[in-house]
């Protein structure tokens, strides 16, 4: 990933996402808008992503379907977001779009390969995917609060930016570039929503985690060596609890978020450079 595009592409998310949110938030009022704000995130993906990829119809492979995936988490958050849905119906919409974006991703069951290796390899890639589909998503509405929304998209960032440097060391160009553009739609967000200290909306929630994880099976389906690095990564979803308990003033939760969430990217990066020099 090198160039004046590739670059303008990345401002273009960052700007995407500090220019929707803000507006989105202003127009909105401190009702409506401080709860819809957060789409900003997707939004500014998805502009980034049409300059990088565009939006081929049928989607091919999982790189394509990523696109989609994000387009439909931020519409079927809006949708939960308008309806004001409760907990139980919450967490089966949930469940489906999770199952529905893994199917996708793996390929129908009337397609699994008949072999018994090739679709125990399937089975346990249907099981890994859904684990982090629901771990992800389950973590990321938990910030579906006023206060706490700046750590959701702290979150989205720091998986997009490692999502980035893993894809940058497997020599994956065409999946760094989005990712590296989702990290930066999630850092312009961030400024809008850390000072204003408003929720994550479940478009967000569904559409930029829906991108992270879009990104990810790509990627590792794409470049089988990035397995061991992703899962490492993963852990960056058990560094919010931790900076929350350390002591601090409110306003510093993201901070320590982001200074936790290194490790991991730091060290996933590391892992992935290394499976690429043996």
């Amino acid at each position: 990933m090198s160039g004046t595009d590739d670059i303008l592409a990345l401002l273009l998310a960052f700007g995407g996402g500090v220019l929707s949110t803000a507006l989105l938030r202003l127009i909105g009022g401190a009702g409506t808008g401080a709860r819809i704000a957060g789409v900003g995130l997707p939004i500014g993906f998805l502009t980034a992503w049409s300059w990088f990829a565009g939006f081929d119809f049928p989607p091919e492979g999982t790189f394509g379907l990523t696109a989609y995936i994000a387009l439909g988490g931020l519409c079927l958050g809006i949708i939960l977001d308008a309806m004001a849905v409760r907990k139980g119906p919450r967490l089966l919409t949930t469940v489906c779009f999770v199952g529905l974006c893994v199917w996708l991703a793996l390929g129908s069951p009337d397609r699994m390969p008949g072999t018994p290796v090739t679709r125990i390899e399937l089975v346990l890639a249907a099981v890994i995917l859904v684990v982090s589909w629901l771990g992800l998503l389950t973590r990321l509405k938990a910030d579906h609060v006023p206060g706490r929304g700046a750590d959701g998209v702290m979150l989205i960032l720091l998986l997009g930016l490692g999502l980035g440097l893993i894809a940058l060391q497997a020599e994956a160009q065409a999946v760094a570039g989005p990712c590296l553009a989702l990290a930066m739609a999630a850092a312009g967000v961030l400024t809008v929503v850390w000072p204003m200290r408003l929720p994550l909306p479940l478009s967000a929630a569904y559409g930029g985690g829906g991108a992270v994880l879009g990104l990810a099976q790509s990627l590792a389906g794409s470049r089988p060596g990035t397995v061991v690095p992703l899962l490492v990564l993963s852990l960056i979803l058990f560094v919010g609890p931790t900076a929350r308990r350390l002591p601090k003033a409110i306003w510093c939760s993201p901070l320590w978020f982001f200074l936790l969430g290194l490790l991991p990217v730091g060290l996933a990066t590391l892992l992935a450079y290394a499976a690429r020099s043996h």
